[in-house]
């Protein structure tokens, strides 16, 4: 078969018309001209999972470039070999390729990832415009490779020194009674590595009866300055809570008497660490006989307040602030204030630090509790790491007392059990001594035991009292929560002893022995809930004996729907309740929650209404407010 020489050119043509865009394609609509030329942004740029910080770059229709490649090498983390070789590559413009990204934050499978080029000198990337990110993958020959020791942040060249806020406030009150408390704390960025910080707390507070008080506390106010990202120096008022938070250190001397002083602090810290804390707080529980609010205090200042059904419950701590002290329960039926109870709480931070950590601080303390004069005081601490265990050892010396609280911690895990142990002893030349005792066990059951007794001299003199003593008491709590038949069962026994007034020989002793267990099921496109629960309780208070026991039983149908950011849950439930042989009483709960949530906002509405055979109706109206600026 033959073609004609003309035939071939007319098919030539042909072939070339395509790639020859016309004349209208490479025209914009008028005031996007600036989408081809380009634009500069200021980007977030990840690599190897790492965020180097907010770079500039310049960024087109088809290609994005970074305009300090060289330093944005050295922000990555990269050896010296690495930056050499990618140098060329960062230079040059890379392909945006945009499609690749997650459109609106939604992981879909395969999204912002793409293979790593094999070549070492090769870098690709992702512009995820929605999000302003730019995601580097250079080949993984220069993944770096992990030495086993602990990693650091690292400051971003492009940080700037800002003023960090925040501000909490909790009102809660009732017939004749009030509770209002504001807490604020805040950070000013100094220099390269350092900021002043403070901490503040309003309270006020009314009984029935009696006139309002109110007291204000400057908690910290102090300036620290970083020795690079281990280590630290602070000088000024200085709280105790830091010891055992991030930004002092893992120590969890919850025995020593660390008050607040004006001096010097000089110390390891953990806040550069880049791993996340775990989270060993000691679990609180309260028994009710009734529906109940219970203010939740430390010291003067209200941590929370949370409205509880009646039986045994669990607080929510996760907004309680690192440290060891002493929180008061005050409990509230029908709006009337029926008794406190003292609970002690502890958390520090669980990351196993495998280093040694250590703390000196000195200066005068003058805490508002304590008559007298301002004292003298001299504190130091230590955390010693040893394989899956740890020791630490706290000193403190203070108007010729001398005290030491010795610590010895082990978290291990024995195939498939977990077992976390901890153990303080102090010992002071006055004759004060105290022993603390904190056991977890996890497999199939959680168990958990809590023991802490302190006696001494000083638990007759209240000259002599610190936050160490926690009033002269023994407390005991153990519990254990397991799976059972679909459901979950949880038994716990408390066991509180402390001395009112030594010299009267008036002592408060309660005993407590709870159980609870809980199934929800779904059931004809519901949400069904059985909850049974048990109690009893025996208390003497200087010689006033009392008991409290109770059975309970509560059912509950939910429907939870959802669309589009919207949730909208009903609820309504049945309990019934006998206490103290007394005659049964019912009551209907019925509820409604409405909740909308997009990016960083949140809105939502409760509202819940009880209604009991005796007559006696409870309402609640509880709202949410979330927004980038705060939350209430």
């Amino acid at each position: 078969m033959r073609i004609s020489p003309s035939l071939l050119g007319l098919l030539g043509l042909t072939l070339l018309l395509p790639t020859s865009p016309p004349a209208c394609a490479q025209r914009l609509p008028p005031g996007f001209e600036d989408l081809a030329d380009g634009h500069a942004e200021r980007v977030e740029v990840r690599a190897f999972g790492r965020s180097a910080g907010l770079w500039p770059v310049w960024v087109t229709l088809e290609h994005v470039q970074v305009e300090q490649p060289a330093r944005l090498l050295a922000a990555l983390g990269l050896t010296d070999e690495a930056q050499a070789a990618l140098l060329p590559a960062l230079t040059a413009p890379l392909p945006r390729d945009s499609h690749l990204a997650c459109l609106h934050a939604q992981p879909q499978p395969g999204c912002g990832w793409r293979a790593a080029p094999e070549d070492p000198a090769v870098m690709t990337a992702i512009f995820d415009e929605a999000e302003s990110v730019l995601l580097l993958f250079p080949a993984s020959h220069w993944l770096p490779a992990s030495d086993g020791r602990a990693r650091f942040h690292q400051v971003s060249e492009q940080a700037r020194n800002a003023l960090v806020h925040q501000q909490v406030m909790h009102l809660s009150g009732g017939d004749g009674e009030l509770a209002f408390n504001l807490h604020g704390r805040a950070a000013l960025g100094v220099g390269q590595a350092g900021h002043l910080g403070g901490s503040w707390n309003h309270a006020r507070w009314r009984a029935p009866g009696m006139a309002a008080q109110a007291r204000t506390d400057i908690d910290e106010l102090y300036y620290r300055h970083d020795l690079g990202t281990q280590h630290y120096l602070q000088g000024g008022r200085i709280d105790r809570r830091n010891l055992s938070s991030p930004l002092g250190g893992q120590f969890g001397l919850s025995l020593l008497p660390l008050t607040r002083l004006q001096g010097v602090r000089v110390g390891t810290t953990l806040a550069y660490l880049d791993t996340e804390a775990l989270d060993d707080a000691l679990p609180v529980h309260v028994l009710l006989g009734r529906d109940a609010r219970v203010d939740v205090f430390d010291g003067e200042r209200l941590l929370q307040t949370f409205y509880l059904p009646a039986g045994a419950s669990q607080l929510d701590t996760r907004l309680f602030p690192s440290g060891s002290y002493l929180l008061t329960l005050r409990i509230h039926e029908d709006g009337r204030f029926v008794r406190s109870e003292s609970v002690p709480f502890q958390r520090s931070i669980g990351s196993g630090y495998p280093a040694l950590q250590w703390f000196v601080q000195g200066g005068r303390q003058n805490e508002h509790d304590r008559p007298g004069p301002s004292s003298t005081v001299l504190q130091a601490g230590m955390r010693l790491p040893i394989g899956a265990a740890s020791v630490g050892l706290g000193v403190s010396h203070s108007e010729g007392v001398g005290t030491q609280e010795l610590r010895v911690g082990l978290r291990r895990a024995l195939g498939p059990v977990d077992v976390h142990a901890d153990m303080g002893l102090l010992v002071a030349s006055d004759g004060q001594r105290g022993e603390q005792l904190q056991l977890s066990v996890r497999h199939l059951a959680a168990w958990n035991i809590y023991r802490q007794r302190y006696r001494g001299d000083a638990c007759a003199n209240p000259l002599l009292h610190s936050d160490a003593q926690q009033g002269c008491a023994e407390a005991l709590s153990a519990s254990v929560s397991l799976p059972l038949l679909g459901g979950n069962l949880h038994v716990a026994h408390t066991r509180r002893h402390s001395a009112l007034d030594r010299a009267a020989r008036l002592q408060a002793a309660t005993r407590t022995l709870q159980g609870s267990y809980t199934r929800t099921r779904p059931w004809r496109g519901l949400s069904a809930g059985t909850r049974l629960s048990v109690w009893q309780q025996r208390s003497d208070h200087a010689g006033s004996p009392s008991h409290d026991r109770g059975l309970q039983l509560a059912l509950t149908l939910s429907r939870l729907a959802r669309a589009e950011g919207r949730v909208h849950l009903q609820r309504a439930g049945v309990e019934v309740r006998q206490r103290n042989g007394q005659a049964a009483d019912a009551q209907l709960r019925l509820g409604q929650t409405w909740r909308q949530a997009q990016d960083e906002s949140a809105q939502g509405l409760t509202t819940e209404l009880a209604v009991q055979r005796s007559r006696h109706t409870d309402a609640l109206l509880a709202g949410e407010l979330r927004r980038p600026w705060g939350q209430g």
